[in-house]
């Protein structure tokens, strides 16, 4: 699963892109999520894993390996950032969900190698709805 959030800060709008893909790049699922909103980058890119990670367990859909270009957000899941930052519970939320998947992996990506999900993203600022 590759995640990632893009925002349109005039409107306060922020768009969640999520990508599934088995073991060998197939694309199992993908949604554009818009939200309402305003946040620091490390937050809403938290926001984007939180919702992927909720919605493929709806899905029941098995997840490997997690991918982010969000460095800060992969250090505070790994335990690397103080516990007193400013998005410590939206990190303690990624975490609990990501504990339902055995053995998954948590990785960070370069920008580059998420355009897939970054493409979702910044579509989903241009929806009203979710569109999977």
């Amino acid at each position: 699963m590759c995640v990632d959030a893009a925002i349109d800060s005039s409107r306060s709008k922020i768009g969640i892109g999520v990508i599934i893909r088995n073991s060998i790049g197939q694309v199992l699922a993908a949604v554009s999520k818009p939200a309402v909103g305003n946040f620091k980058s490390q937050e809403m890119e938290a926001k984007a894993m939180f919702f992927g990670l909720s919605w493929a367990k709806q899905l029941h859909i098995p997840i490997d390996y997690v991918e982010t270009d969000c460095l800060m957000l992969v250090n505070a899941l790994n335990g690397r950032i103080s516990q007193n930052s400013g998005f410590h519970d939206l990190v303690s939320d990624v975490s609990f969900h990501l504990s339902s998947f055995s053995n998954v992996c948590l990785s960070h990506i370069k920008r580059d190698a998420d355009q897939a999900a970054h493409s979702l993203a910044k579509q989903a600022l241009q929806l009203d709805n979710d569109c999977t």
